[in-house]
């Protein structure tokens, strides 16, 4: 039952006009399932077995990944509240019987990831269920003494320091205010493990349309960013002592190369990086001789946003807005880390390419760049047809209808 729960909880491609409505009373299902099971003395046996709870909480989590845009709009954001809501109700009451389950960081620690994403985001109920799910997670996980007195890896140590944290802040707060949540969530980027989710979401925040919810979210992120001038918090575990905005810098390439086809993210993203340069949030970063203008290493991480000029997996208003904004860094350092004659030559590339035009052009132009600035070139990846896009069905705004009217 609750495979085939999770199979209809999940957003399909062939999917008619994308049933968000099923999905949501899968999640409501599993979530009734769960209430049961821990207000029924009978069924309580059910949640000291990990067969019935790790699915139950992994279904949740896996409905907060549900972005569905159709005509109607941002319908995913439905399947997503339903999710946040059972797992503010879930994860506590599942701790509180299960004593096997606080063992469990791993788990854990997802659905701190998730939450913050969702409690970063642009939708107001989203980041009040978010933040009051946060809460009674971080108050449930307080109250056992072995999940919190014994830590033993980096992980755990960063899910004490979140559960602490949140666990401790007022149950007045209004978590939808951008200008009180923001604030509060933003300093634990410096938590590892939790860090590139909250990222995820707080970029498509700061890259915004929304004035109030753009400013909240910038003033807090340049605000961190500036506090980062010595250590990263926990990321000392990992060996990242000094390299506080490089870590986050190569937080922000890992999310940008993973959602390199997805404009949402894309475009948000750039604009929290010119945010970030505009600020002079990243001016260390070329203020040490060992970094270049556009390089900086991270262990073995290399962050290029070149990388993404001229590439097949990106739209041209990408490609546009990323030589828009080199323009603007090469024009905008003090003490360019490049010869006189190689910033001409790249600004005079910049200048007369049609980025947005024709891709075999603008790729020649790119690696031109990449040539002037002694950086690998990116590498085209081979891959089989793209798959045909299913013809529109004449029954789809038929079942638009139906959908709006909750049958």
């Amino acid at each position: 039952i609750l495979d085939s729960l999770h199979v209809a909880s999940m957003t399909h491609q062939e999917e008619p006009n994308s049933a968000s409505l099923v999905r949501c009373t899968a999640v409501d299902a599993t979530s009734t399932i769960v209430h049961r099971a821990c207000n029924n003395p009978d069924m309580q046996p059910l949640l000291n077995e990990d067969a019935f709870t790790r699915p139950c909480i992994q279904l949740f989590l896996d409905s907060l990944n549900d972005y569905t845009v159709t005509s109607r709009g941002d319908v995913g954001s439905a399947v997503r509240l339903k999710g946040i809501q059972a797992l503010s109700f879930a994860v506590p009451h599942v701790l509180a019987i299960d004593r096997n389950f606080e063992l469990q960081y791993d788990l854990l620690i997802q659905c701190f990831g998730v939450l913050l994403k969702q409690a970063v985001e642009k939708i107001d109920r989203i980041r009040e269920a978010a933040g009051v799910s946060l809460r009674n997670i971080s108050k449930a996980c307080l109250n056992f003494e072995r999940l919190t007195k014994y830590p033993e890896s980096p992980f755990e140590h960063d899910l004490i320091s979140i559960c602490n944290y949140i666990g401790n802040l007022s149950d007045e707060l209004d978590w939808s205010s951008a200008h009180v949540s923001f604030p509060i969530l933003v300093p634990l980027l410096q938590q590892y493990s939790v860090q590139e989710q909250l990222l995820e979401g707080l970029v498509v925040s700061v890259g915004g349309l929304t004035e109030s919810l753009v400013q909240a979210s910038s003033n807090s992120l340049i605000s961190f960013t500036f506090q980062q001038s010595v250590i990263f918090g926990s990321l000392t575990n990992y060996g990242f002592k000094d390299n506080a905005k490089k870590q986050l810098m190569a937080s922000i390439v890992s999310i940008l190369r993973r959602n390199s086809a997805n404009d949402l993210i894309v475009i948000p993203l750039l604009k929290t990086v010119d945010t970030l340069i505009s600020n002079a949030c990243l001016d260390t970063l070329v203020e040490n001789d060992s970094n270049s203008l556009f390089l900086c290493q991270s262990n073995t991480t290399n962050i290029v946003f070149v990388d993404f000029y001229a590439s097949d997996s990106v739209s041209s208003n990408v490609r546009r807005v990323c030589c828009e904004a080199m323009y603007v860094t090469l024009l905008g350092l003090d003490q360019p880390h490049l010869t006189e004659e190689n910033t001409e030559r790249i600004i005079d590339i910049l200048l007369h390419t049609e980025w947005d035009g024709d891709i075999d052009i603008a790729r020649e132009n790119r690696n031109t760049i990449c040539d002037i600035l002694d950086i690998p070139k990116p590498k085209m990846k081979t891959t089989g047809l793209k798959p045909k896009k299913p013809e529109r069905n004449e029954l789809d705004s038929y079942q638009d209808l139906v959908d709006r009217a909750g049958y």
